[in-house]
């Protein structure tokens, strides 16, 4: 090995990547390199569809706390958090599932599980946030590359390299009412170039916040059976186009449970429990195939322990348990044909091993239901340069999901980007969602029919350009037809299909960026759905977001304030109510006292307002929100 020449005694030191890190740049940028519209890195400005991007340095800032957090700063995205699972309703359909609709990958290995093809996004989320490099969104229809589940949106969470994570780093998070959040990471990059990452992570919540309207002044009462644990673990190790990776997280949930006929408060524990393992492989076939691979084994178990109770006052413990086991593979092939398209091809395999649900009583032998199935995903795009800075993107899929299931999803999408700063997007797409298997299960035991595949139309137009040194704005509209749509119907419980739903709307954002690190963005999302009023899925959902957030350095470039917030209209409950709207803020301070030592202070719903939200379809009582939620964090980095 060559050693580098000795740098002169005079000359200046080389800046650090935390030095880099923390240089202003003063224009919006321009150029992100995304890759979950086209399942390729490219510039975001060329992607063929609208894709948002949350950065690491959004979620240092802003003081972000958990993915459903993350998602809050996506235009149009509503998230709404019950109990012990946050949920996602975005354009017009409203979080009456477990988000089966959006699809979540991570590095892009798929993470919605074979169950109820849930995607958890809250302190159950696969890995700790402060590993995150950015996340990316793709709203509207996903399935000509993804498949199922990628009827409203992509979410691809791309995790931070070694080199950005060096040493050894410990951060310990404090907040009221008794909360912890410790977390510890070890990173290195050898010579040879191999990276190394071991993270865990623990969250101890002995008191969280009450949601539930019913069970608002009972606190003191409750309390001993009021509580959320979380567990993380990952390994992952990188060398050249290799990438290896283990991790879990389990999380725990105390709930309280008042018992009528006993007049005494009961404890249920919500589990859940997720490991994966995975392997990629980014390389060449011969001289011209660029060629990727993708293995995964995952299994994710959820568990509830409860007590029943009868009118005579007789107690029953009960168990239930829904465990998914599956084996998910990938692999695809891309290459120039010619000076002006690139042509992608790739299949996919799910091996949905196991899919069981367990009911266990105390005194009787557990009911077993057993499930296995597979499915198969065949697809290809054409990229064409119409020009030297125009592109036309066709790409279909076709899925077959055993027993249920044979879909072709088809999209072709154009964009011409006049300058390196400029875009206009037009997509029309389609995508579906099969019936997962608890729907299944449900309508089997009930003697129904199993309900058809949802499925979404949509045509959308963008146009995003930079006005000046420091402005840059975006706007897009869609208009989208979604078809058999599928909801629990009450009151016997099986799922059904409903009606068709129309919606239209539009996202608009300006982002400012000045040379002195001052930061503003604002997004206007508006969306307006048509269906008959027994079948709507949109009732609950407001129709117009309004998202902003600034920040801001202070008296010294180390110390920044940051505000950002969120408004909504008014909606309509289940029972055709009118809810108010209403509006959060949030602020974090954050001081980076040297390269080894950072703190932040950040309190959410500043000023502790009251709101409330729809629960869903099967009652019409609201969750109700309010208290401040404050947060003192402190990092420490240790670079060898």
């Amino acid at each position: 090995m060559i050693s580098a020449p000795a740098a002169s005694v005079n000359a200046p030191a080389e800046p650090s990547l935390e030095d880099l890190l923390r240089v202003e740049t003063p224009g919006a940028p321009s150029d992100l390199s995304v890759s979950a519209a086209s399942r390729m890195a490219q510039s975001a400005d060329l992607a063929p569809a609208v894709t948002y991007v949350v950065t690491r340095q959004d979620i240092q800032r802003l003081g972000l706390r958990s993915m459903a957090d993350v998602l809050r700063r996506f235009p149009g995205m509503h998230v709404r958090e019950q109990d012990a699972f946050a949920r996602i309703a975005l354009r017009g359909v409203a979080p009456g599932d477990f988000n089966t609709r959006v699809l979540f990958l991570l590095d892009g290995m798929r993470l919605n599980e074979n169950i109820y093809d849930a995607g958890q996004i809250d302190r159950d989320f696969a890995i700790d946030i402060s590993l995150i490099e950015r996340v990316e969104f793709l709203p509207g229809p996903g399935s000509a590359l993804y498949g199922n589940n990628a009827m409203l949106g992509v979410v691809n969470v791309v995790t931070q390299r070694a080199d950005q994570l060096a040493g050894v780093r410990v951060g310990v998070s404090l907040a009221p009412r008794g909360n912890t959040e410790t977390r510890l990471s070890y990173a290195k990059r050898t010579e040879a170039g191999a990276e190394w990452l071991l993270a865990a992570g623990l969250t101890e919540i002995p008191n969280p916040e009450l949601i539930r309207g019913l069970l608002r002044g009972f606190e003191s009462e409750i309390r001993p059976f009021n509580w959320d644990r979380a567990k993380r673990l990952l390994l992952s190790y990188r060398s050249g186009g290799l990438h290896l990776r283990l991790g879990g997280v389990d999380r725990l949930r105390g709930m309280p449970t008042f018992l009528e006929v006993n007049e005494v408060w009961s404890q249920s524990d919500d589990e859940t429990y997720h490991r994966f393992a995975n392997v990629q492989w980014d390389g060449k076939l011969g001289d011209t195939w660029d060629l990727q691979l993708n293995l995964a084994q995952q299994q994710l178990r959820y568990r509830l322990l409860e007590t029943l109770e009868f009118e005579s006052g007789d107690l029953l413990g009960s168990e239930f348990e829904a465990l998914g086991r599956w084996w998910n593979a990938e692999a695809r092939v891309g290459r120039p044909l010619g000076e002006h398209h690139y042509l992608l091809a790739g299949f996919e395999w799910q091996d949905d091993r196991e899919q069981r649900f367990t009911n266990a009583f105390e005194g009787f032998d557990p009911l077993v239901s057993k499930a296995s199935s597979s499915r198969i995903g065949l697809f290809v795009q054409d990229e064409w340069a119409l020009g030297e800075r125009q592109r036309l993107v066709v790409g279909a899929r076709w899925d077959d999901i055993r027993n249920r299931v044979r879909r072709w999803s088809p999209r072709v999408s154009y964009v011409w980007s006049p300058q390196p700063s400029s875009s206009f997007k037009l997509l029309w797409g389609n995508a579906f969602r099969a019936p997962n298997r608890f729907q299944a299960g449900v309508n089997a035991e009930l003697d129904y029919e199993l309900p058809r595949s949802e499925s979404v139309r949509t045509l959308e137009m963008s146009w995003e350009t930079q006005l000046n040194s420091t402005w840059r704005y975006r706007a897009a509209a869609f208009t989208t037809r979604f078809k058999d749509l599928i909801a629990g119907a009450v009151p016997d419980g099986q799922f059904a299909n409903f009606a068709m739903q129309r919606t239209q709307g539009f996202d608009v954002s300006v982002d400012g960026r000045w040379a002195s690190g001052l930061q503003v963005q604002l997004a206007w999302s508006h969306q307006n759905s048509r269906s008959p009023p027994e079948d709507s899925l949109s009732s609950l959902v407001a129709n117009n977001l309004v998202q902003w957030s600034l920040t801001a350095p202070l008296w010294q470039p180390d110390w920044r304030l940051a505000v950002h917030g969120a408004a909504q209209s008014k909606r309509r409950s289940t029972d055709g109510r009118r809810m108010p709207g209403y509006g959060v803020t949030h602020a974090n301070l954050l001081w980076q006292q040297s390269r080894q030592s950072e703190w932040a202070l950040g309190v959410q719903n500043l000023g502790g307002r009251s709101y409330t939200e729809p629960r869903g379809r099967s009652t019409r009582i609201p969750d109700i929100h309010d208290g401040e939620r404050w947060r003192l964090s402190w990092l420490w980095r240790f670079e060898p």
